[in-house]
C-alpha cells in the first residue's frame, strides 16, 4: 500500500493549507481526495445509508456495508471519508455508566452491551460502528460531506488517528 500523506493529498487536490495540520477544502475538491484515498488505502465504494443497529452479545456492531474482511490496516476514517462522509468517534470513557454497567466491561469478557453511545450533535449523523479498542469501547458515527457548509475545513491530524486495534475483525 502506498504511503498515505493526507496533508499533500488535500493540497493536491485542490486544497488550501492553513497551518501545520489542516487544509481547506471545498467539496468539489472532496471527489478527487476521495479517489485518491481509495486507490491508496485499498478502500471500496459503497452505499453507506443509516441501518439499525443490531449490537452482539458483548456489544459489537459493525454496518453491513464495511467489507467483510478487514485486515489490521483496515480505517473505518479513511472508508467513511472515501465514500463521502464525515466522521467523529464517541468514546465509553467519556459518558458516565452504572457501576454494573463498568464491572461488565471490566470483567472476562469485556461486555459492553449495556452502554449506549450517544449520537454527536447536528443532524445527519448515524452509526457506522461500535468497537472495543485501545482506547475503550468506541462508537463511529458518519454522515454525509455534502450536508456540511460549503467551505469545510478537514484537519488532517483529526483524519489520521491510530488505527484501532478492534478493528480488524
Amino acid at each position: 500500500m502506498e504511503n498515505l500523506d493526507l496533508l499533500q493529498m488535500a493540497t493536491n487536490a485542490g486544497g488550501t493549507l492553513e497551518g501545520p495540520s489542516s487544509v481547506r477544502m471545498r467539496p468539489t475538491h472532496l471527489e478527487h481526495i476521495a479517489t485518491r484515498i481509495i486507490r491508496a488505502a485499498g478502500a471500496v465504494r459503497t452505499l453507506l445509508e443509516p441501518v439499525p443497529v443490531e449490537r452482539d452479545q458483548h456489544g459489537y456492531f459493525f454496518h453491513p456495508a464495511l467489507p467483510a474482511q478487514r485486515g489490521a490496516d483496515f480505517r473505518l476514517d479513511w472508508f467513511a471519508f472515501a465514500n463521502g462522509f464525515d466522521v467523529k468517534s464517541v468514546v465509553m470513557e467519556d459518558d458516565e455508566l452504572p457501576a454494573k454497567a463498568c464491572e461488565r466491561y471490566l470483567g472476562p469478557a469485556g461486555d459492553f452491551s449495556d452502554w449506549a453511545p450517544k449520537s454527536p450533535a447536528g443532524k445527519g449523523w448515524f452509526c457506522l460502528a461500535i468497537y472495543d479498542c485501545e482506547e475503550g469501547p468506541t462508537a463511529v458515527y458518519v454522515r454525509e460531506v455534502r450536508r456540511l457548509a460549503q467551505d469545510t475545513c478537514w484537519r488532517v491530524s483529526d483524519m489520521q488517528p491510530s488505527a484501532p486495534s478492534g478493528v480488524a475483525q
